[in-house]
This record gives C-alpha cells, sequence and structure tokens, in this order.
C-alpha cells in the first residue's frame, strides 16, 4: 500500500548505483507491485564508470556463517550493485535527474587518477 519508495545510495554510476544488500530485492518487488522508486544521492557520490579501481567490499564469512562446513564458500556483500532502470531518478541537493540526467552527470563527475584503471601495457 506504499504510495513510493524511497531509498539512500552509497554510489551512482552511469548505468548502476551502489547500495545496501537486499535493496535490490526489495527495488523488484516494487516493480512487479507498479509502485514508483526514488533515490537520495549527494552529487560528491556520483562516480563515471572510468573509476574501475573502487570495489564494492567484502565482509568477513564469519558474520554471514560462522562455522560453514570446509565445502561452503561464503561470501559476505554488505553491498550491491542496482541498475538504474529500477528507480525513476535521483533527487540531488541541486534536484531532481532523470535517467539521461544521472548518466551524463556520473560520466562527467571529477575523479583522482589514484582511482582510474592503470594504463595497458603497449603489446610489443
Amino acid at each position: 500500500q506504499a504510495g513510493a519508495v524511497w531509498i539512500g545510495v552509497d554510489a551512482v554510476r552511469e548505468k548502476t548505483f551502489v547500495t545496501k544488500a537486499g535493496t535490490y530485492a526489495l527495488l523488484l518487488v516494487a516493480r512487479e507491485l507498479n509502485v514508483p522508486v526514488y533515490a537520495f544521492a549527494q552529487r560528491a557520490k556520483f562516480l563515471p564508470d572510468r573509476c574501475t579501481r573502487l570495489t564494492l567490499p567484502r565482509g568477513p564469512a564469519a558474520e554471514v556463517w560462522a562455522d560453514a562446513p570446509p565445502s561452503v564458500s561464503v561470501v559476505n556483500l554488505p553491498f550491491e550493485e542496482v541498475p538504474l532502470a529500477l528507480v525513476r531518478g535521483v533527487l540531488t541537493e541541486n534536484g531532481f535527474l532523470g535517467a539521461r540526467e544521472i548518466e551524463d552527470a556520473a560520466g562527467s563527475a571529477p575523479v583522482a587518477d589514484e582511482l582510474l584503471a592503470p594504463p595497458q601495457p603497449s603489446p610489443a
């Protein structure tokens, strides 16, 4: 019976955003129920896709399953990447951005050289 879903996001990329694990499932349910979803993010959280050195952190496996059998590989991802197509837009301190504006804003966001992928060596 919700009229809308509002979520905070940790990073906005050109086609995806990063948020807490479990949000993707919530947004899929909202889509099925035809409930609009909107995100909140500061412009400082916009990152271009060329910023490849940032990765999703992993938590300790024991937080998920302390006594997992040796044959089970436990992965603890506290964050997940979600397609921007699941939200109607992002509300920033500068106003509301739709899908195309989000892609442009993230793609042109300034980023430190240290966060960019290292140059590939030239073939010999």
